[in-house]
């Protein structure tokens, strides 16, 4: 299976009918160059502080920097397509996971995984959250381009992808990545001379029988900061 690709101007519904079919979708240069340049310059300091990964799964080479709500929340589309996904199930949604990964030159793949496996919910369970992964730079399959697996999010608890089935995220600068917590990604490897950059913005339930699942990062904010800057999220 593919991955569904759009334009910016796509209407929501297409977009939340791409994730229900597929559990994932692409729509490409959603933001424009000015936007990612400014978001690019409020976390160059912030990424080039931070350390890098410890282990195999937070990677070897690549940086990740918690507390993006600083960076707000609120973009129609990103919103919209969570909402759709998660509000049949529950009361409300909110932010479960806000950072930059910036995966280095020479990183390994990640082990490929699906998110909902961070919350023991008995199967068949509803979809738990959506995350979309906003590109800093453009997303290659050279250069770490996050790996997925369309369809994956409607398999049995006990299959795992094959290796045929696992296709590179390719998009440019701007562009965002949607996919459900169900579906099966993990970050390729960087073969390039250059850091692959994004931004993840997740949602998660909130209320109803699952109400105590909580958000994933200690540093999210649900109101902005004085003097902080609100971007694309």
């Amino acid at each position: 299976m593919e991955m569904p690709r759009f334009n910016p101007d796509v209407a929501l519904a297409d977009v939340s009918a791409a994730l229900d079919e597929a559990g994932c979708a692409i729509v490409e240069n959603l933001v424009d160059e000015a936007t990612i340049d400014a978001l690019a310059t409020d976390l160059e300091p912030a990424i080039d502080a931070r350390w890098i990964g410890v282990d195999e799964f937070a990677g070897f080479k690549t940086k990740r920097v918690l507390g993006l709500m600083a960076l707000s929340a609120a973009a129609p589309l990103a919103l919209g397509a969570a909402e759709a996904l998660l509000l049949p199930h529950c009361d409300a949604i909110q932010l479960h996971v806000t950072h930059t990964v910036a995966i280095g030159p020479g990183e390994k793949t990640q082990m490929i995984h699906h998110d909902d496996g961070i919350w023991y919910v008995p199967d068949p369970k509803p979809p738990l959250a959506l995350h979309c992964m906003w590109a800093m730079t453009d997303f290659t399959a050279e250069n770490g381009g996050t790996q997925m697996v369309p369809g994956s999010h409607l398999w049995p608890a006990d299959r795992e992808p094959e290796e045929s089935e696992i296709i590179s995220t390719v998009m440019p600068r701007g562009s965002v990545a949607f996919y459900s917590g169900a579906t099966w990604h993990g970050g390729g490897a960087n073969n390039s001379n250059g850091p692959r950059i994004g931004a993840l913005i997740g949602y998660n339930r909130h209320g109803g029988h699952l109400g105590w699942i909580d958000h994933g990062d200690p540093y999210v904010v649900l109101e902005d900061k004085p003097g902080a800057s609100s971007r694309i999220f």
